[in-house]
């Protein structure tokens, strides 16, 4: 009986060691198979590294070569203000050279136009003492026009002087007539006082100088033998 209990727990512990056995080796088996799992995990997750260690220098060297374009843009984005300022700073000053000599061309052209009404206001009176000097003389009048000039310059319209007295004769013996340069005197007043508003009688007066009268003591004496 001993013999037997015996035996009977022998094979129960056998059978349970059998049975532990097929336990841990089917613990065994579902490591390894998870070992399998867990390499073919680690292999993608080191593939996956890899292919995000690539990605990651590709997206660097992207980076580096954005940099260096940013760079090159704002060096030209620079160029471009700093000639655009340059253009802009040129404009300026050739829109102010450029209203320098307008004002310089309008001065000359108003100076131009004062002086020509000043020396026509002066041919104007020198024509009217000549006509009085050719009268008091007994002379035809007689202007010294040029018929070139006649057809370049239309002739002024001069409004008829009144009749001069013959002015007396001085005592000492000067025959020498003298006449004034305004027989007009309301449109000589007016032609002075327009020169000198012009403020040109000092270019007036280097242009055309003072004319002495015309003597004509020699004119009416023989006019007098006549």
């Amino acid at each position: 009986d001993g013999l037997e209990l015996r035996l009977k727990e022998t094979q129960y512990r056998l059978a349970m060691a059998e049975a532990e056995v097929r336990s841990l080796r089917e613990k065994l088996e579902l490591a390894e198979t998870e070992r399998g799992d867990v390499g073919r995990l680690l292999e993608g997750a080191q593939n996956r590294l890899k292919d995000a260690e690539t990605e990651a220098a590709r997206a660097q060297r992207e980076a580096l070569e954005l940099q260096e374009q940013l760079r090159a843009l704002e060096a030209k984005y620079a160029r471009a203000k700093r000639l655009l300022r340059e253009m802009q700073q040129r404009g300026q000053e050739a829109a102010h050279r450029e209203e320098f000599h307008l004002h310089q061309l309008q001065e000359k052209d108003h100076e131009y136009n004062a002086l020509v009404k000043a020396l026509k206001d002066r041919v104007i009176i020198l024509e009217n003492c000549l006509s009085e000097t050719q009268k008091a003389a007994g002379l035809p009048v007689q202007l010294p026009y040029d018929n070139t000039m006649k057809l370049l310059t239309p002739q002024m319209k001069r409004r008829r002087p009144p009749p001069p007295a013959v002015p007396a004769m001085e005592s000492d013996g000067d025959d020498s007539l003298r006449c004034d340069l305004s027989p007009d005197e309301g449109s000589g007043d007016h032609r002075r006082s327009t020169v000198e508003r012009r403020g040109i009688g000092d270019s007036f007066d280097r242009v055309v100088p003072q004319t002495e009268l015309l003597d004509s003591t020699a004119a009416k004496a023989k006019a007098e033998l006549a």
